[in-house]
């Protein structure tokens, strides 16, 4: 689910900001990304050995201009082109004239149809809350995009602006996915309690470990791309507070929900029975997250593992393990999952002592 929401903002954000032009060179010819459709396939140039060196097609620009665009297929990444694909060319504007190469396929028109599915599927199975969290989540797509990027690129404390604007993210996220009641506003209070907890301890295992924030090389480029402006260790942080958030706010608002429910079937239960029980149930729920999350980040790091396996530069088990890349990749999947564990406790005593307070004020 994390890497589908990351996804989704990232497409969405290209969306809003189009403009996205190649890296020009100051020598003697500048490139810019443009996109195409192939109309026909021209020729093709093999090498001595018969194997094929490059392709040249006829492409259609967007500005309507016929073109000649030559592929020169790579030995790791090879395109499957043909009449009516579209694709991402880059112009190289030389002295002599303008030359054109085929180097991607333009997937955005099809990523849309898979969007538009999950929007349909997303309102059809869940409802009205399903409309509410799609809501949210394109509020948590503005406040990222819009806010908290912005204010870290300008220098500001990554880490300060996070949590300032994660608040925001919960608020509208919670209740309109799930509306404005008690229990939301418990389990609010408990997720936001909880997220102050996790950065504690990724505060703690990032400053015991000596973690800088430059173990991905992404990273390490814009951090030096950016003049040293951003705080890379701050950085790191917000990763891991934006990460557990939606699991987080998962497990406060069943919680809460579950406490309350609890209360309403059975009148007689003590703060203690609702207390005791709430908890158990909540384990199970913690239990099923832990493994939800591990999994997720292991996912999202599926290369780590198998360069583990294959290991090319030999390196002792212990250098490996130790690679600030490798420790990074860990803290952030414990970190997150500790905070998960640990607001099931709170969220639980929260939403028994609000169902108590509320039963009795009925009553009266």
């Amino acid at each position: 689910m994390k890497k589908a929401v990351i996804s989704i903002f990232v497409f969405i954000f290209f969306l809003l900001n189009p403009s996205f032009v190649y890296a020009q060179s100051e020598a003697a010819f500048t490139q810019d990304m443009i996109k195409g459709k192939v109309i026909k396939e021209d020729s093709r140039t093999y090498n001595d050995l018969g194997k094929l060196q490059k392709t040249t097609y006829k492409v259609r620009l967007e500005n309507k201009k016929i073109i000649n665009a030559e592929y020169i297929p790579s030995a790791i990444t090879k395109l499957s082109i043909s009449v009516d694909s579209d694709v991402v060319l880059v112009k190289m504007n030389m002295k002599a004239g303008a030359t054109y190469q085929i180097v991607d396929a333009y997937r955005l028109p099809s990523l849309v149809y898979f969007l538009v599915a999950f929007i349909i599927i997303a309102i059809i199975i869940v409802g009205r809350r399903g409309l509410g969290s799609l809501l949210g989540l394109i509020i948590s797509l503005v406040v990222i995009l819009y806010g908290i990027v912005p204010l870290i690129l300008k220098g500001y404390d990554p880490l300060l602006v996070t949590i300032c604007f994660s608040v925001v993210i919960l608020f509208f996220t919670t209740y309109l996915a799930h509306g404005v009641s008690r229990q939301t506003t418990i389990a609010l209070v408990a997720t936001f309690i909880s997220l102050l907890l996790t950065l504690g301890v990724s505060y703690v295992c990032v400053w015991v470990l000596k973690l800088n924030g430059l173990g991905n090389e992404n990273v390490y480029d814009l951090y030096f791309a950016t003049g040293n402006a951003i705080n890379a260790k701050g950085l790191l942080l917000s990763g891991i507070v934006i990460a557990t958030l939606g699991a987080l706010n998962d497990v406060t608002v069943t919680q809460a929900v579950t406490v309350f429910e609890m209360k309403k079937l059975d009148h007689k239960l003590n703060f203690m029975g609702l207390f005791k029980n709430g908890l158990n149930i909540g384990r199970v729920h913690g239990a099923s997250m832990v493994n939800t999350l591990v999994l997720a980040y292991a996912g999202s790091s599926l290369f780590v593992f198998i360069f583990f396996i294959v290991n090319p530069q030999k390196q002792p088990l212990w250098a490996i393990l130790n690679n600030e890349f490798m420790v990074e990749e860990i803290v952030t999947s414990l970190g997150g999952t500790m905070g998960i564990l640990l607001s099931v406790p709170l969220v639980t005593l929260m939403a028994a002592w609000a169902a108590m307070k509320y039963t009795k004020t009925n009553s009266n």
